[in-house]
């Protein structure tokens, strides 16, 4: 019976720490994109337009979407051939790990929101 309890000790011992890796796993996935970021991604979830109101894209605005990109959260082509009146949609898509993210940012708000009421 000795073997058992030091095995639910071990147990009972890394539970908070895993808990803990957890959060901090969390953490890093919540501040892994700039606001800028997470509104373009959500905006590419449906399909209203997201229409460019200049006759360029700046270099901060692909700079974004070449990250989004990177991360695999969307698909597709980013550059100056973007112009004034186009739909991003007409060159970007937000792919299943983009959605998946997005998703789990929601649960997150839900789970805050409830911590907060509580």
């Amino acid at each position: 019976m000795e073997g058992w309890k030091f095995h639910f000790r071990n147990i009972t011992e890394e539970q908070p720490k895993q808990r803990k890796q957890l959060e901090q796993l969390a953490l890093a996935f919540w501040l892994l994109l700039t606001d800028a970021e997470l509104l373009h991604l959500k905006n590419l979830v449906g399909t209203t337009s997201m229409r460019l109101h200049r006759d360029y894209t700046t270099p901060m605005y692909q700079k974004e979407l070449r990250r989004l990109k990177a991360l695999g959260l969307i698909e597709g082509s980013v550059g100056t051939f973007m112009h004034i009146g186009d739909d991003a949609h007409k060159y970007l898509a937000i792919t299943k790990e983009g959605i998946k993210y997005l998703e789990f940012r929601a649960e997150e708000n839900k789970d805050i929101a409830a911590a907060s009421d509580g």
